[in-house]
């Protein structure tokens, strides 16, 4: 996907785009208002000085731009120089922001200019962007439909954590549920229908609550997350087929992807794991 040969590769990815530059010499460039997007600049080689309204940020190995979309905007680059830019559509972000922390009042989203590569937030992020990257050069996993749409919250969500913006206080004091009614709603939920669910946002959605509260509940009242009561659950699922199937007709791959695990390597891993033998051994008991 991202190949370091070329001056400019560029891949969608649903509300986010990835791209790859390359500078042979020192470049200004002056690009209009971003308005409807935001874009983290990863300086790879080299650096660039970005000014975007008041405010400079000379952007590296260890600092990411985060240009004001709302601002005028130069980056000069410092010889030669390359880069990896994530574009991100902002209504996405926003609506993501409000998937996290509920309805909120926090108006237009404002950003940082700079975002520290150092901290373990950043890692997170950066770690999942390779890991994208890595995916979508060698098989077509996350351009599946039923997982870019996870793929994609969970690289919005780590990246609202990583980066300071004007609602980060509010992500940070999320409340508790002061009652586990909501929090049994959605173990309940979990159990009767987790073939059918694809993502911890989808049940916190379904219960009326926040990511964070979900989260919290379930650590405070049933002293695990959320994804993985979900993860289990359907792995219980998986091998309820895989026991009843016939295994002259039946596949452990399409058991496997009608409960959502499209990453075989990965799930016959954690079915081993969980179960102590591979599905494919199940399914010839």
């Amino acid at each position: 996907m991202v190949r370091p040969d070329r001056t400019i590769d560029m891949a969608p990815f649903g509300s986010l785009q990835l791209c790859y530059l390359a500078f042979g010499s020192e470049v200004q460039v002056r690009p209009k208002h971003l308005e409807t997007f935001a874009v983290v600049q990863i300086p790879l080689t080299g650096q660039v000085i970005v000014q975007t309204g008041n405010t400079e940020v000379v952007s590296g190995s260890h600092m990411a731009s985060v240009p004001d979309p709302d601002q005028d905007l130069c980056m000069r680059t410092m010889g030669e120089s390359s880069h990896l830019i994530i574009r991100l559509e902002r209504q996405a972000l926003e609506k993501q922001l409000r998937r996290l922390i509920g309805p909120n009042n926090f108006g237009p989203l404002r950003f940082a200019t700079g975002l520290d590569l150092t901290t373990s937030a950043s890692q997170a992020w950066l770690t999942s962007v390779r890991t994208l990257l890595e995916d979508l050069n060698s098989d077509a996993t996350f351009r599946n439909p039923l997982i870019q749409n996870q793929t994609e919250q969970l690289l919005m969500s780590q990246l609202l954590l990583a980066l300071p913006h004007s609602a980060s206080s509010a992500m940070l004091n999320d409340p508790v549920p002061s009652t586990p009614r909501a929090i049994q709603e959605a173990d309940d939920l979990i159990a009767n229908h987790a073939r059918d669910l694809s993502s911890v946002g989808e049940i916190a959605e379904s219960v009326g609550l926040s990511i964070r509260s979900l989260q919290d509940g379930f650590c405070r009242y049933l002293d695990t997350t959320p994804l993985d009561r979900l993860r289990n659950q359907k792995m219980i699922g998986v091998r309820a087929q895989l026991l009843a199937a016939d295994r002259t007709t039946t596949t452990v791959s399409a058991v496997a992807t009608r409960w959502g695990f499209h990453h075989f390597g990965r799930f016959s891993l954690q079915y081993k794991q969980q179960w102590g033998e591979l599905p494919s051994e199940t399914l010839r008991k």
